[in-house]
C-alpha cells in the first residue's frame, strides 16, 4: 500500500512487525514503555488508519491463500493451509525470495520427487516465465529519458546549437539585442514522445487481461542546454485480451 502522507511510500503491515522486532532483538529495547514509544514514532510516520488498511490487506491475502490451498489439499487437516500461509508470510522477508526444495519440505508444502516428469514441468514453467518476462519487459525498466532519447524527438533535442558570430567592435546595444533574440528562440520544443508499457497480466483458460499504462513525454531543451521533461499519463487501466486456444 501507499501512504497518503508520503504519496510514494510503499508499506506493508509486516514492515511494522519487522521494525518492532528489530528494536527488540537488535537494539535491545524490551521495556514496554520504550516499545510503546517506538510504536508511537512509527504511527507518526504512517497514520494509524493507514496501518489498519495495510493490516486488512494482509489478512485478506492470507484468507485467499488458505482458500486456494484448501482446493488442492485433503480436508483431514484443516489447519494445515493456515500453518503454511503463516510460515510463508513470516519465514521469508520478500515476495521475490526463491524457495528451495529443503525450505519447501520444512514448510509442509507438497513436493514431487525429481524425475523426468518434474523436469518437463520445470521446463514448461520456465518457458511460461520467459514469455511473461519478454511481454512485460522486466529487464527494461521504464525510464522517461530513455524513451525520449529513443524517439524521433531526440534528433531535435541533441541537434547542433545555433552559433552567432559578432564583430568584436559591435556596439553593446547590438550585442544585447542579439542576445535577447537568441534567448527568446533558444528554448527548443519538440513533439511529444509516446510510450506504453504493461506491468501486469492475468491469464486463465477462460479470460485474459493486462494492465496498460500509456502516455506522452513532453520535453524542451533550455538555453543552458539542459533538457526538461514531464511525463503525462493518458491511460491507466485493465484491457481484455482474446484467450489463446490451448
Amino acid at each position: 500500500m501507499r501512504d497518503p502522507k508520503g504519496g510514494e511510500t510503499v508499506f506493508g503491515v509486516e514492515d511494522m512487525n519487522g521494525f518492532l522486532e528489530y528494536v527488540k532483538e537488535e537494539v535491545g529495547l524490551t521495556d514496554q514503555e520504550h516499545l510503546r514509544a517506538m510504536l508511537e514514532i512509527f504511527c507518526r510516520q504512517f497514520s494509524p488508519a493507514f496501518v489498519g488498511k495495510a493490516a486488512r490487506s494482509a489478512l485478506l491475502s492470507r484468507s485467499v491463500g488458505e482458500k486456494l490451498l484448501l482446493t488442492h489439499m485433503p480436508k483431514d487437516d484443516p489447519q494445515r493451509p493456515k500453518r503454511i500461509i503463516e510460515a510463508l508470510n513470516k519465514s521469508f522477508y520478500h515476495h521475490g525470495y526463491p524457495i528451495n526444495r529443503d525450505e519447501v519440505r520444512a514448510n509442509d508444502l507438497p513436493l514431487s520427487p525429481p524425475g523426468t516428469e518434474v523436469r518437463q514441468v520445470e521446463k514448461l514453467i520456465w518457458k511460461i516465465w520467459s514469455d511473461i518476462e519478454r511481454d512485460l519487459q522486466f529487464r527494461v525498466p521504464f525510464d522517461p529519458h530513455t524513451v525520449l532519447l529513443q524517439s524521433p524527438s531526440a534528433a531535435q533535442l541533441l541537434g547542433p546549437v545555433p552559433q552567432i558570430n559578432l564583430p568584436g567592435d559591435a556596439p553593446q546595444e547590438v550585442i544585447n539585442q542579439v542576445l535577447q533574440q537568441v534567448m527568446a528562440n533558444a528554448v527548443q520544443g519538440v513533439p511529444p514522445a509516446e510510450f506504453q508499457f504493461t506491468p501486469v497480466v492475468v491469464e486463465s483458460a477462460r479470460r485474459a487481461a493486462h494492465y496498460t499504462v500509456r502516455g506522452q513525454i513532453l520535453a524542451s531543451r533550455m538555453p543552458n542546454l539542459t533538457i526538461q521533461s514531464n511525463v503525462l499519463f493518458s491511460w491507466k487501466g485493465w484491457e481484455s485480451l482474446p484467450v489463446q486456444p490451448a
